[in-house]
């Protein structure tokens, strides 16, 4: 009885596991600033951006999936940025909804073999050379 107990506790940690959100210790992250919000068309308020992946961690934990969370410290990600990451590191990035500003740069793009978003609204590519919004652009 107790192997059976033990067994289905491993199996429901695995399937929660596989479909949660990669957890925040995982990226680097900051507020985003009011001009972004706006351009958005967001209700006024604290968001946030992912400015780093922590690619080592993730890899010295055997993550392969990344599914960038829909809140960090209970503020919305709206912006992530992802850069720097050795070609086909990652099986899969996971955008959710929420993120409406995407920078994929230097190398970021070439990371992951399948990129999926999981939102409706438009999703638009920022240039990292540029911090105006003019350089967003639908993708």
């Amino acid at each position: 009885m107790k192997k059976i107990i033990l067994a289905v506790g491993a199996l429901l940690t695995m399937a929660f596991t596989c479909f949660a959100a990669t957890p925040e210790k995982y990226f680097k992250y900051d507020i985003l600033e009011p001009q972004w919000v706006q351009a958005a068309q967001m209700p006024a308020g604290d968001y946030v951006k992912i400015i780093e992946l922590k690619e080592s961690e993730l890899i010295k934990d055997g993550i392969k999936t990344v599914e960038i969370p829909a809140e960090i410290e209970g503020f919305k990600v709206l912006a992530a940025t992802i850069t720097w990451i050795k070609e086909n590191e990652f099986e899969k990035l996971v955008i959710p909804e929420n993120v409406v500003f995407l920078c994929l740069a230097n190398g970021g793009e070439k990371g992951f073999k399948e990129i999926v978003y999981e939102g409706t609204k438009d999703l638009y590519f920022v240039d990292v050379s540029s911090s105006s919004f003019t350089s967003a652009v639908f993708i």
